[in-house]
């Protein structure tokens, strides 16, 4: 049986760089830069843990704009099915999100 970890730094070898379901496959059998995308609920890691097995770049893909988009439909599910406003309660106002979008 071939070990997932062979399989990886093959071909990583080949290509610079690669991304993982699980950064434990490889350990630290691996000399490039170790690269994962966290956007599955199935896949949770602390950035410690991963930093820890060696991650040098951590990616969310899609998972932002995902959670905007669930947000947004459970608002409006609310407002349907309950006609309540309580997602409001957990909104930031304008200032706040502009502070936080220019503080550094």
């Amino acid at each position: 049986m071939v070990e997932p970890a062979n399989v990886f730094c093959a071909l990583q070898e080949r290509s610079g760089a690669f991304v993982i379901p699980n950064p434990w496959d490889i350990g630290s059998a691996v000399s490039k830069p170790v690269n994962v995308v966290m956007e599955t609920r199935s896949t949770m890691f602390s950035v410690d843990e991963l930093t820890s097995a060696g991650v040098q770049r951590i990616s969310v893909g899609s998972g932002l704009v995902l959670l905007a988009y669930s947000s947004l439909i459970a608002a409006a599910r609310e407002i349907v099915h309950s006609g309540t406003f309580g997602f409001l309660e957990r909104v930031m106002d304008f200032t706040e999100v502009f502070k936080q979008a220019t503080d550094k």
